[in-house]
């Protein structure tokens, strides 16, 4: 991680970019020749603050494996569709999502790249695959942040941007940044977004197709993130296109060649990312069901949305002092914000917009388009905010309402940032003079051990007796052992048994099948979710029928239970599961059974 010095910043950016600096001026955010005796001191707390939040995502992992964490739910369906990726029917489409009661049919998140890139680690790691594949990609995701902030404004601002992110980590908890759930694997790559985007403005020609890329993962994810992926991506587009036209009149014909050249690479790569990003959902849309057209309907319906009084709200959270993005989400589903709430909040992106014009006008550019990206990305989470559905209660989901995480982490992130800029040319007061000695080594240290502090609270509650669908993780092994010693491998169909049961179980029971090259179909109406070649066509070799376990109760029609599954009392070998008793949507997990009705 080297950080970037006047000759390194003009290869990688438009002729243009280095016209709008003085001669005799080191780019903002850079360190001055009395600074740098600290800078190996604050090149190891960036090392060192990185790495304690990778940590904190490997403890979450870790805890979980040792806990026997297993994908039950919809952390289950990813884990099939996954599975799926290396078959002659690979998933075009992400997970099922709640616009389906507004839209009143099938439809899906807009794209299967999560599925694509956990895709290896089902493969090598069976379906415990998704969690580490999910938490190895979130620490890639949190270097690549702190990679681009040092690449952007030097180590000093990479020191404060792994500190916000440590923060944000910390909030979100171990169990949001190791778990697959679709909307929480969007959260860091949308802040890297805003990054990337704030790259290409700047003229660095990778990070037009790099932000591509991580724009499709984020707004493939989870809907509620499209827009914003899409704001970004424009917003950077329309910046390369405007700094192109402006060079053309002021370039000779040799420069505008050469500078022609690279922004037709840069569109270009992008051009070609995109496609390959987005081929999936592209050809469902021509040959398919149509999703992204069944999205776009779904989100312009008739159907009645929570409107920009409710966004309003939601925005100002974030922005009140203290910021609803330092909680664990969820916390607060609804309340009013108080008159402290609104002078705060309000003041607070007063000086945020404030700070972004004093950085226009005074040569902190990069300051400026920070902060110009943050309001970008702010004013698409509070449309998406405003467009959510009140059918179907997704209202009460916070994973609608993640952008305005990532969002409002790098405004305040920009806000800080004005500040001490602010507070340096003050301090300074044209005058070229270094900051005490002190300062580099406390604040150096002081960001490794606020990360280091931060490290119990994100792992607070993260274990997997705590997960919300625990208790059927037991269940779902310990039947698909079963199932496995049965003479051949399948197809067998799921249906008949208990409804809760099979809400619960299925997808979870599919999954730790699909691992043991055991063959499932399913109902017609989980084929949406679950795959369409897992239709029910007649030649199963028998029914698998999930019951619930009472006693004395068959599980099916005069087939008596071939094996039972009590969270309180599991069978042995099965004893680490004891006491996992969560289940989402009731008190606690049923105690389960299984049948196989072999076929007529």
């Amino acid at each position: 991680m080297k950080a970037p010095g006047r000759h390194q910043t003009a290869t990688a950016e438009l002729p243009s970019e280095q016209d709008e600096r003085e001669p005799d001026r080191a780019p903002e955010g850079a360190t001055t020749d009395a600074e740098r005796g600290g800078r190996a001191l604050v090149f190891w707390a960036v090392v060192a603050t990185t790495g304690v939040v990778v940590v904190m995502i490997a403890l979450a992992m870790v805890g979980a494996l040792r806990g026997g964490w297993q994908p039950v739910g919809d952390e289950a369906v990813i884990a099939v569709r996954s599975f799926d990726t290396f078959s002659t029917n690979p998933p075009l489409l992400g997970p099922a999502t709640t616009l389906s009661v507004a839209a009143g049919e099938a439809v899906s998140h807009p794209g299967p790249l999560q599925f694509w890139l956990l895709a290896p680690f089902v493969q090598v790691f069976g379906p415990q695959g998704v969690l580490i594949g999910t938490s190895l990609i979130n620490m890639a995701w949190v270097v690549a942040i702190v990679a681009v902030a040092w690449r952007q404004a030097g180590a000093w601002f990479a020191l404060l941007t792994v500190t916000f992110v440590a923060v944000l980590a910390s909030a979100l908890g171990g169990l949001m940044l190791r778990d697959p759930y679709n909307p929480w694997t969007a959260v860091l790559p949308m802040v890297l977004c805003a990054f990337l985007c704030w790259s290409a403005i700047s003229g660095v020609r990778w990070a037009l197709p790099a932000l591509v890329a991580v724009a499709s993962v984020a707004a493939q994810a989870h809907v509620s993130f499209l827009l914003v992926a899409v704001a970004l991506v424009v917003a950077a587009l329309v910046t390369v296109v405007v700094r192109a036209v402006r060079d053309r009149r002021r370039l000779d014909a040799g420069d505008w060649h050469r500078e022609r050249r690279g922004l037709a690479w840069s569109i270009g790569s992008g051009a070609v990312v995109g496609l390959a990003c987005w081929i999936g959902p592209l050809v469902d849309q021509l040959t398919r069901t149509g999703n992204l057209g069944k999205l776009l309907q779904a989100n312009g319906s008739d159907s009645e949305h929570l409107g920009y009084d409710y966004a309003k709200v939601r925005l100002l959270e974030m922005f009140q002092w203290p910021p609803d993005w330092l909680d664990r989400p969820g916390t607060h589903f609804w309340y009013h914000l108080s008159a402290w709430d609104y002078t705060t909040s309000l003041g607070t992106l007063a000086a945020l917009i404030a700070l972004g014009v004093w950085g226009y006008r005074t040569g902190e550019r990069r300051l400026a388009r920070l902060v110009v990206v943050a309001v970008v990305a702010l004013a698409a989470s509070f449309y998406t905010t405003s467009r959510i559905v009140i059918e179907g209660a997704a209202y009460l989901n916070v994973s609608n309402r993640l952008s305005l995480f990532s969002s409002a982490m790098v405004a305040w992130l920009a806000l800080v940032w004005g500040i001490i800029l602010l507070a340096r040319r003050a301090w300074r007061g044209g005058r070229s003079v270094s900051a005490p000695s002190w300062v580099a080594p406390v604040l150096a240290v002081g960001a490794v051990v606020l990360a280091v502090v931060l490290v119990p609270r994100a792992l607070d509650g993260v274990a997997v007796a705590d997960d919300p669908q625990s208790g059927y993780m037991g269940a779902a092994v310990y039947y698909a052992d079963v199932i496995a010693d049965q003479p051949g491998n399948g197809p067998y169909a799921i249906d008949g048994g208990n409804f809760f049961v099979e809400e619960a179980m299925m997808a979870a029971l599919v999954a730790q099948l699909e691992a043991r090259g055991v063959d499932v179909h399913v109902r017609d109406n989980l084929l949406y979710r679950l795959g369409w070649h897992r239709e029910i066509t007649g030649d199963e070799i028998g029914t698998i029928v999930l019951g619930t376990g009472a006693e004395g109760a068959e599980a099916g029609p005069a087939v008596e239970p071939l094996a039972v599954f009590d969270p309180a009392d599991p069978p042995d070998g099965y004893e680490r599961y004891e006491g996992y008793t969560k289940a989402m949507f009731a008190d606690e997990a049923l105690r389960t059974s299984l049948a196989i009705v072999p076929a007529d």
